[in-house]
């Protein structure tokens, strides 16, 4: 028999995504946009990869004037924290 904090972990999908987005005021226009995902290997312990691409503009004439592109992995840990 399963206890209900058992039965809660059983549904939890030990995957995620996430978007971003952003804008950078300055000489240039810049507007990044992310993705992320994220895969829980236990332990409190997620591990994950993301892109981003962002093109810039130069704001006086409206000329595309280059681009950033990013890629990278990433890992997130939990510190457990007792309730209060």
């Amino acid at each position: 028999m399963m206890t209900s904090s058992e039965t809660a972990q059983a549904d939890v999908i030990p995957i995620s995504v996430g978007a971003r987005a952003g804008y950078y005021l300055g000489d240039s226009g810049f507007l990044p946009v992310q993705l992320d995902a994220m895969y829980s290997v236990g332990f409190n312990l997620r591990l994950g990869v993301y892109g981003s691409y962002g093109p810039l503009v130069n704001k006086p004439t409206g000329i595309d004037s280059g681009s950033l592109l990013r890629a990278g992995v990433q890992a997130h840990f939990r510190l457990p924290l007792p309730l209060i």
